[in-house]
């Protein structure tokens, strides 16, 4: 996250989406989207530049509120199954299609 944030790579207010293809069997990933796709707050998760915690999170009853990839996909995996999600948040959480792990690989000397 401190090389995007450095880097200005990701726009403030960018849409960041979470996919789960091929992270959790799609029993999971199906619960998920459904908690999810429950209340569309759930889904609006926004890009604010931030060396750790860049996500904010529409559902977040404090809006201010700035959360780390990881720390949000086990807040949602909590809510939504019981338990954190057990795979890489970076690899998960994506920009404009592409995994905030691969947009800060461009920055990688």
């Amino acid at each position: 996250m401190a090389l995007i944030h450095e880097a200005g790579a990701i726009p403030d207010s960018a849409r960041i989406t979470l996919n789960l293809e091929s992270r959790v069997r799609p029993d999971i990933a199906e619960q998920v989207f459904a908690w999810l796709d429950a209340d569309p707050r759930r889904l609006d998760v926004q890009w604010r530049s931030h060396p750790s915690k860049p996500l904010v999170w529409a559902a977040d009853e404090d809006p201010q509120r700035q959360w780390s990839p990881t720390k949000l996909r086990n807040e949602i995996f909590e809510r939504a199954v019981g338990e954190p999600g057990a795979f890489s948040a970076a690899d998960a959480w994506q920009y404009d299609g592409r995994s905030l792990y691969w947009v800060a690989q461009d920055y990688v000397e």
